[in-house]
């Protein structure tokens, strides 16, 4: 995160009201609400602008995985890695987006919501 993006930030966090909860980069009403959430963004039709993987919240990334083992019950990790980057209009693992990804994996992980079977990740 660069200075600038960093200042951008802290002058977002100092108008916002009390009672909003910052959770994995994201703003959220109440922290019930981060538990509750199970959607992800994905881009509109035609857009002309993504969403960078830097801009991607972890709990999006996390519940689109979770959205493609449900309909696939088992992945191998890199091809759901990948899957979930298509799901928000990425098309190429580089570095950074590849980082995004991990971390949603990890997240889906650590909640439960998907199983490390050593390559592959499945439902619980």
């Amino acid at each position: 995160i660069t200075r600038l993006t960093e200042r951008i930030r802290e002058r977002i966090r100092e108008v916002l009201p009390a009672h909003v909860v910052e959770v994995e980069d994201a703003i959220w009403w109440a922290t019930g609400d981060v538990e509750q959430f199970t959607g992800f963004r994905v881009p509109p039709e035609g857009a002309d602008e993504l969403r960078s993987a830097e801009e991607l919240p972890v709990v999006e990334v996390c519940n689109a995985m979770a959205w493609l083992l449900k309909q696939h019950q088992r992945l191998a990790a890199e091809d759901l890695e990948r899957e979930a980057a298509r799901c928000f209009g990425i098309t190429r693992l580089g570095s950074v987006v590849r980082a995004a990804m991990e971390r949603g994996l990890l997240r889906l992980v650590q909640s439960g919501r998907g199983i490390r079977d050593g390559e592959s990740v499945r439902m619980p």
